[in-house]
This record gives C-alpha cells, structure tokens and sequence, in this order.
C-alpha cells in the first residue's frame, strides 16, 4: 500500500490538506482535512474517502466511502468537523458529530417549523417508494431552488467523536467504525455512508441490473453483494451483507444540488466496534 502525504495548494483552500491510498497509477483514495466542496447539499460536511481517476475527482457531490451521521430519537447528526492522521500504515479520521441538516431561505430564516416538520417526513417516504411521483417532487427541489430555500448545516454541541480508519489491502479498502467515543449514547443507530457521485449508475445485484432511476433512494439491499458501476472511469466499488446489519442503496442526480451514489450500512447502537470491506474493481 502507497500512503501519500501532502498539501494540495488552491486559490481558496491554502490551509487544505489530504493523504492518500494509492491503488494504481490511475486510481487513488483521498481524504481531507476539511471538505472543500462548495456546490450541492453535502457541501460543509465532512466527507470519508473520495475517488480519484488520476487528478480527477469521481466524489461529486458524495461525502466518501466510510462517512458517518448519528440517527437520535429527533435528528439525525452529521459532522463538520475532524481530523485526519496515519497510523500503522492506515488512514485515520476522528469525526465531530456535531451539526444537523436544516432548510433556510436565502441563508437567512428557517422554514423548519411545525408544519414542514410533519409534511416533510410524508415527502421523503413518497420520494423513496414512488418512483411515479419522484419527478414531480424532483420539480419541487428546483423550485426551492429557484426561490432561494436551500439545505444548510447548523452547528450544535458535539455528541462526541467517531474514528474511522481506513487501509488499503490490494483491491480492498478495510474500514473500522470505532463509536465508542460518543458522548450521548441515547443513539437509535449509526449510518455509515459509502457515496461517490452519481456517475456511477449502474448497480448489480444478485440476478438483476438497475441503473439511474431504477437504483432508487435508499432502497433495502435484497441480495448477499451489489456493485455500483462508473462506465467511463471504468471503476466499480462493492459492498457485502453483513449479518446484524441493513445495507440500503441509493442515487440521486439533481446537479448541482443532488450529484451521489452509494450504499449505507444501518448499525445498531449495541454494535460500537464495526468492520468492513470495500472491494474495486477495474
């Protein structure tokens, strides 16, 4: 395995810096410091490891293989803030779990009342299990859009830490999800999310093939593997069942605001010590 070390400099990022996995002389793992993208609805979270096709980015508007969020009785918690290290010839990044994802308009007010608060809910299940009226709700995006609603990350006071550490063994990326670190433990579950962009649409599971739309919005994975495939990198990254746990899949491709793809593991609170692996494929 090639750990690389270094700053990328850039206009509006001086202080940004990542380490690398190298797998081969085209492809590469990065993993930042800070996030640096400024475009969609992951933009100000932290993200896990982004693809790389040479110096091309394959991540759009994903947060990473092995990123995390923190499901509570009332929110779900995200983290905008971390630290990266090596160690043992690994990557390590300890991140903050300590914002929430809210909708405001022009950056300046709130639309999270009582009312958005219990139709929200009731749209997102219709847009997860209707693909018929997915395009009318995918309209309603672009007019929120337009109008100047937008999904913002406010800060609250951390829940504590998760590390993650990632290492690379051949064509497989081995990610160890270490929760105890949490603060408040009254958690429902934690989501370990493995995105890239939505470029990889085309997904294979046990006897069938989705692709686009077909792949849905964080569907139940039914079968024992699934592979998420990006024709014109020539990439493709597989995930695998594992007992204890639920794998759900995902895309969404609404640029610049919507541009992901990706898998989700579901763990239950009493797992704090978590294992898996990532395998790509040429």
């Amino acid at each position: 395995m090639n750990i690389e070390n270094r700053s990328l400099n850039r206009p509006s990022y001086e202080k940004l810096k990542k380490k690398s996995l190298i797998l081969d002389d085209e492809i590469s793992l990065r993993l930042f410091d800070t996030n640096h993208s400024t475009i969609g609805d992951s933009s100000g979270l932290q993200k896990g490891l982004e693809l790389y096709f040479w110096d091309r980015s394959l991540c759009g508007e994903g947060i990473g293989f092995g990123s995390v969020a923190i499901e509570y009785p009332n929110d779900v918690i995200f983290s905008s803030t971390a630290n990266i290290s090596i160690k043992n010839n690994a990557l390590v990044k300890n991140f903050e779990i300590d914002t929430v994802l809210r909708k405001n308009w022009k950056g300046k007010f709130y639309v999270d009342n009582r009312f958005y608060g219990t139709l929200q809910p009731k749209l997102t299940k219709i847009y997860r299990k209707n693909k018929k009226a997915r395009p009318l709700l995918n309209a309603l995006i672009r007019i929120q859009s337009l109008i100047g609603v937008r999904l913002s990350h406010q800060k609250i006071g951390s829940k504590g830490q998760i590390k993650i550490i990632y290492s690379l063994m051949g064509d497989q990326i081995r990610i160890d999800v270490d929760s105890t670190g949490l603060i408040d433990k009254k958690i429902q579950r934690i989501l370990i999310f493995n995105e890239q962009s939505s470029d990889f649409n085309i997904c294979e599971e046990e006897g069938k093939t989705l692709t686009n739309d077909e792949i849905g919005v964080w569907q139940e994975v039914k079968s024992k593997k699934a592979c998420l495939s990006n024709i014109t990198a020539k990439v493709k990254f597989c995930l695998e069942e594992i007992p204890g746990t639920v794998l759900f899949r995902g895309r969404e491709s609404l640029r610049p605001r919507l541009n992901w793809s990706g898998f989700c593991y579901s763990i239950p609170k009493r797992i704090e010590y978590f294992t898996y692996n990532i395998h790509l494929k040429r």
